[in-house]
């Protein structure tokens, strides 16, 4: 599964990265991310962010509905960060 983490990591970096992200390619991925998630946080973040990014995808949404799909995508990023992060110290249960 940390395969799996490492590699939506960096198709959410691409996505975020963009000038102009493709919030459709964004959609299919946190929903791909929303069923497969075994983590409760991603799996959550995930769940969350997909209405926004649908509205998003739509050709005349408007800035405010774009700027919360790119802020929900943070989220989903930052709980990936999380799990992907090297865990320095702490001891294996």
């Amino acid at each position: 599964m940390d395969r799996q983490f490492d590699q939506w990591k960096q198709d959410i970096e691409r996505l975020w990265q963009a000038i102009a992200p493709d919030y459709r390619e964004a959609e299919r991925l946190v929903g791909e991310i929303a069923r497969t998630s075994v983590d409760d946080a991603l799996h959550r973040s995930a769940t969350q962010a997909l209405p926004s990014l649908r509205s998003a995808a739509h050709q005349r949404a408007d800035t405010s509905t774009k700027d919360l799909a790119g802020r929900r995508l943070n989220a989903v990023r930052d709980a990936l960060h999380v799990l992907t992060a090297p865990r320095f110290g702490r001891r294996q249960a």
